[in-house]
């Protein structure tokens, strides 16, 4: 009820916010004002709210990552950019490295309670988002980079802050999930908590099931097709590649929506599917949205001779030549090209040849996933079982074969008639 009376609040466009004072001193004008377009993309979180808890989490992240008073006010104005609302004028124009840095960090804090990270981690993250780091940056381009590679950045910090407003309990139980806990080869790998704001789809509370890792689960196509098969859920592959010629190592991952079934067709996925890179820098290659090819994941682990049904997995391009392709000789033969007609034009690699090192693949379903999964494991191969009775009773049934294949098997069959 309380939430519901705070939804049919009306504030009027012009409301002036406080402003915490920086000097111990009582603050004499407001530095932000709420814009119209408030009220359009987060009608559901009042502005004096936002503000309010924005304040008191970066004043505790602030405290943790010895942040101070003023990087503090700054890390906020960006916080209320972020949020669509305008600043009076008073969100400076160019934002320096070190402010980002401190940025970042306070975003993992209030997404991920539970993680600590230092200056490193956010220096590491910082240097992946901004191909072109220069000391300061334009303000504009920030906000420009931040909206383009996380969308949803806004909505998972409101949500978050809702709760910790709302439901104190729910925000402390989701602060003690082991949140997104890959296995990676990689040693730099804190950059994997971006994720959830590269992709919206995931959830940032996700309990990863380990489907399928190559190194201990051995370099096999089949074992690869084998882990993903029936799983009814979203799954994450990252891939480990290794550039001899380059002399540099690269985190190439994808993201499927949905179940990947084994079929002679692009069947699998949609439009939220993704291809992208999270070492060593950020990038990611989205679906057109529909409007290009819908050729998302395709699946086949049968081999036919002389078909274009190849034996492998493929997220876009054709059955010809795909957009990343695991080879069913995996690991030989994989690739990963810089265009198709599905996903947006992206260069990961300098060459497209895949040198693999490591593939991990992780569910983000319930244990009930993986009891289903195996379920439908179960049933695949007593129907298989069927069909190699039924085709042999066929066979030993037939007059033809009988006569001229299995010549005198059943001649005692005929004297007996």
């Amino acid at each position: 009820s309380t939430w519901r009376s705070f939804q049919r609040i009306s504030l009027p466009s012009d409301l002036p916010l406080p402003t915490p004072s920086t000097s111990g001193q009582s603050p004499t004008e407001p530095i932000a004002k709420a814009s119209p377009a408030l009220h359009s993309t987060l009608s559901f979180f009042p502005v004096f709210i936002a503000r309010g808890v924005g304040e008191a989490i970066l004043n505790s992240y602030g405290s943790y990552i010895k942040i101070s008073k003023y990087q503090n006010m700054k890390i906020l104005e960006v916080f209320m950019a972020i949020f669509n609302i305008k600043q009076g004028g008073a969100i400076p124009s160019t934002i320096s490295v070190e402010l980002l840095i401190e940025f970042v960090l306070v975003v993992l804090g209030i997404i991920y309670p539970s993680r600590k990270l230092g200056k490193a981690d956010g220096q590491s993250m910082v240097t992946k988002i901004f191909a072109d780091l220069k000391d300061p940056m334009d303000a504009k381009e920030v906000l420009y980079q931040l909206n383009s590679f996380f969308p949803a950045l806004n909505k998972i910090l409101g949500n978050k802050m809702r709760t910790y407003i709302f439901n104190r309990e729910s925000y402390v139980k989701e602060a003690s999930i082991k949140t997104l806990s890959f296995t990676t080869s990689l040693k730099e790998n804190s950059n994997l908590l971006l994720l959830p704001l590269l992709i919206p789809q995931i959830p940032t509370t996700a309990q990863l099931q380990r489907l399928y890792i190559a190194s201990t689960d051995g370099f096999s196509f089949n074992r690869l097709a084998n882990s993903i098969k029936y799983y009814p859920n979203d799954i994450v592959i990252l891939i480990h590649h290794s550039d001899h010629s380059a002399k540099q190592e690269y985190l190439i991952g994808i993201f499927n929506e949905g179940e990947v079934k084994d079929q002679l067709k692009f069947g699998n996925g949609n439009v939220n599917n993704a291809i992208f890179s999270l070492f060593p820098k950020l990038a990611i290659a989205r679906t057109y949205g529909g409007k290009g090819d819908h050729n998302y994941c395709y699946l086949n682990t049968r081999h036919i001779d002389n078909s274009d049904y190849k034996r492998g997995l493929a997220f876009g391009g054709s059955l010809r030549k795909a957009r990343l392709w695991i080879d069913g000789e995996f690991p030989d033969g994989c690739y990963l090209e810089s265009r198709d007609n599905t996903y947006e034009l992206k260069q990961f690699l300098q060459s497209p040849e895949l040198n693999i090192k490591e593939v991990e693949i992780w569910g983000l379903g319930t244990e009930e996933s993986l009891v289903r999964q195996q379920e439908m494991v179960v049933m695949d191969a007593k129907l298989a079982e069927q069909a190699r009775k039924v085709d042999k009773k066929a066979f030993l049934e037939g007059d033809f074969n009988k006569e001229y294949l299995l010549q005198g098997t059943f001649a005692h069959t005929k004297d007996k008639h």
